[in-house]
């Protein structure tokens, strides 16, 4: 820590002093750094999993789909038409938890106090981006929502490919996709081989093909281990020969969860935590 500068570890550290004593414009500058950088390291994070966008609706599934005909010199091609897309929305919801405190209180709890209580708001700042990245990747049916911050227009929000009939754009080779049984909330009977590579295919197949990261939970860990196509990272602590085939990535065993343990056909292998249940439907 640089010489001077206060950090949020500086209040906590003060317990026998108020926050009227210590300096609320002291406190109120290091507590604003600190929701600084949670906010950036937050952005930073939910890079990999959400597009940030300031658009409220667009159109999606159009796709240019058709055939080319074979004419003669004098010859016409019929018309055809575009599939036109659907309309998916995107509602801009506001979370928030109230925190007040009056002057008399300023003058007898501690910076401390006022610190813990930041980090309270932080950790349910965190906890509803997880519930609502959970919610709206498990949750397999359409529906409607009424944008009452702005003008109260109804959008219609659309979950993953879910076979709504709604149209699906082709894929990266031209494939077509029926919209009205095509669906990838995929309900496996255990963890097999093939089914954890079909469920790669899924992303693979509308041309996601980029990075393609599995994430199971800790408690199928050995299952998908065992599985036959699994290549697991070699552990750092392990001195292999220089005849075996060592994997340029090594295991991470700083943690035992949010890490990548290895690959499955093209994907890589992450185990994430799985804290909240969410509701099917």
């Amino acid at each position: 820590m640089a010489a001077g500068m206060l950090t949020i570890d500086s209040l906590l550290a003060v317990e026998n002093r108020s926050a009227a004593e210590f300096g609320l414009d002291t406190i109120a500058q290091v507590l604003q750094a600190d929701l600084d950088a949670h906010n950036a390291i937050v952005n930073d994070m939910m890079g990999e999993v959400c597009e940030v966008s300031a658009d409220r609706q667009r159109i999606y599934g159009a796709s240019q789909e058709g055939e080319t005909d074979e004419v003669d010199e004098f010859g016409r091609a019929r018309s055809q038409q575009v599939t036109p897309g659907s309309q998916v929305g995107f509602p801009l919801r506001k979370f928030t938890r109230a925190l007040g405190w009056t002057s008399t209180r300023f003058k007898v709890h501690t910076p401390a106090d006022m610190a813990r209580a930041v980090q309270g708001i932080e950790k349910a700042h965190l906890k509803r981006l997880q519930n609502e990245i959970k919610t709206a990747v498990f949750r397999a049916t359409n529906y409607s929502y009424n944008d009452h911050l702005i003008d109260k227009f109804t959008l219609a929000i659309k979950r993953l490919v879910n076979a709504d009939g709604y149209s699906i754009p082709e894929g990266p080779n031209a494939e077509q996709f029926n919209p009205n049984t095509h669906t990838h909330y995929d309900a496996i009977n255990g963890i097999t081989n093939a089914a954890l590579l079909a469920l790669i295919d899924d992303v693979v197949e509308h041309g996601h093909g980029g990075m393609v990261k599995l994430c199971i939970n800790r408690g199928n860990e050995t299952a998908v281990r065992n599985l036959a196509d699994f290549q697991a990272y070699p552990d750092p602590r392990l001195v292999l020969g220089s005849h075996m085939n060592q994997h340029g990535t090594r295991l991470d065993i700083s943690r035992l969860d949010n890490r990548a343990i290895g690959t499955l056909g093209a994907a890589e292998v992450w185990v994430i935590v799985l804290t909240t249940v969410v509701q099917l439907g």
